[in-house]
């Protein structure tokens, strides 16, 4: 009984996520900006500047990602400025997002 229940509750937790994850884009460093209520981990932080450190910025390796949230409004103008498309954010290579300036 408990396994069936983690079994729905991962798939449950899989169709949320589906729903949600548009894709991977690489965006500048400068676009990075955390709200006042963010809390920041110390040690995901220096885990982060660790890699950095030493592997440099291989914008390519999954571990050296961000996981970031975006407005489907400005997912949609950073697209258009991009000229890129929705399905684009899920090529193996991240291609370039461009942020609207100001936002």
């Amino acid at each position: 009984m408990a396994s069936a229940n983690a079994g729905h509750k991962l798939e449950e937790l899989q169709s949320e996520i589906a729903s949600k994850f548009c894709g991977t884009a690489r965006i500048a460093l400068n676009c990075i900006y955390f709200s006042a209520t963010d809390v920041l981990d110390p040690q995901k932080l220096d885990h982060l500047v660790g890699i950095f450190r030493h592997e440099g910025c291989d914008r390519v390796n999954p571990s050296h990602f961000l996981a970031a949230t975006i407005s489907a409004t400005m997912l949609e103008s950073a697209l258009a400025l991009s000229r890129l498309s929705l399905s684009d954010l899920n090529n193996v290579s991240p291609p370039l997002l461009h942020l609207p300036p100001g936002e």
